[in-house]
């Protein structure tokens, strides 16, 4: 009883009810502060999101890849899917294969070759080929086989060291794979059809 008497006297000391009203708002803002912060933080999430999905990006996955011999010369073929996981339409514009080579004991040397859909050397398996430029829409995929002629001379007298494949878009983006492993076969099943 003297403990409910002393909190009604307490109650009508203004200054004390003014305290306790000054602390449930400041309590009462600091929830919706940290309500507002948590929204805040959802909101820039949302907003990277989808500035990330207007910006251009492909991305490039390896199938195969394999040089091949024959009597119309040298070529490799390299077998991938690209992906357009964004919300702009876009376009491979050039596709380059570099070679880093050295010849006897030399520096290594580098040589971009772009691709090519020239009819004498189109590629030997039944899989579509890419002829850059080739359009990728905006969240599609495609795939199909690029082609490079393998010129003359870095194959007599050369040690490849190694191969990395260069995709170029039309927003001068740039996606590589380094380091390519190319497997290697004399004689192209062109060859095969022509001598059986």
């Amino acid at each position: 009883m003297h403990t409910a008497h002393h909190l009604i006297d307490w109650f009508k000391n203004s200054s004390n009810v003014i305290a306790l009203a000054s602390a449930v708002v400041a309590g009462a803002s600091g929830l919706y502060a940290g309500s507002s912060a948590k929204s805040a933080r959802k909101t820039y999430r949302l907003t990277l999101a989808q500035d990330a999905r207007r910006d251009p990006n492909l991305i490039v996955y390896l199938s195969d890849a394999r040089i091949l011999t024959s009597h119309k010369g040298t070529k490799a073929e390299v077998s991938i899917t690209i992906t357009n996981p964004t919300d702009i339409d876009n376009s491979v514009t050039r596709a380059e294969l570099q070679v880093t080579y050295r010849r006897s004991g030399g520096p290594a040397t580098k040589i971009n070759i772009t691709s090519s859909s020239t009819v004498s050397i189109l590629p030997s398996t039944e899989q579509a080929v890419l002829d850059v430029p080739v359009g990728v829409p905006s969240h599609q995929a495609i795939a199909g086989q690029l082609t490079f002629l393998l010129p003359a001379m870095i194959l007599h007298d050369c040690a490849i060291d190694n191969y990395s494949l260069s995709l170029h878009d039309t927003h001068q983006k740039e996606t590589k794979i380094l380091n390519l492993f190319i497997g290697s076969s004399v004689g192209s099943s062109e060859d095969e059809n022509q001598n059986g």
